[in-house]
């Protein structure tokens, strides 16, 4: 979704995250997990590069499935709702994030 009137470098997706998101896709291995719904992301699947919630675009969480990326987050009581079909533990979140950290700190190079 663009913000009418902004441009991809003023909403934070420049030429730096076009090199981040360039570097994952070439790191990709089929079949790996989304970090959102923890499901396989397969070839020819829409993907983006996804950040970790709270950190103002500045962790990156890897590749994610597009709908997954672009999708409202809802926390409802200890759970996390990714659009509306996936629920995920907050604790399962937690620990997916630790498992990105080798990643991301590739990406920050």
């Amino acid at each position: 979704m663009a913000r009418k009137g902004l441009t991809t470098t003023q909403r934070g997706y420049g030429a730096p995250h076009a090199r981040k998101l360039k570097t994952a896709k070439a790191n990709y291995i089929p079949g790996q997990l989304c970090p959102r719904c923890h499901q396989p992301i397969w070839p020819g699947q829409p993907v983006d590069l996804g950040h970790i919630d709270g950190t103002g675009k500045q962790a990156y969480s890897g590749l994610e499935h597009r709908h997954c990326k672009r999708s409202r987050i809802v926390t409802v009581t200890g759970l996390l709702i990714v659009n509306a079909a996936c629920l995920i533990s907050i604790e399962q979140s937690r620990d997916m994030g630790q498992r990105q950290r080798a990643f991301q700190e590739g990406l920050a190079k």
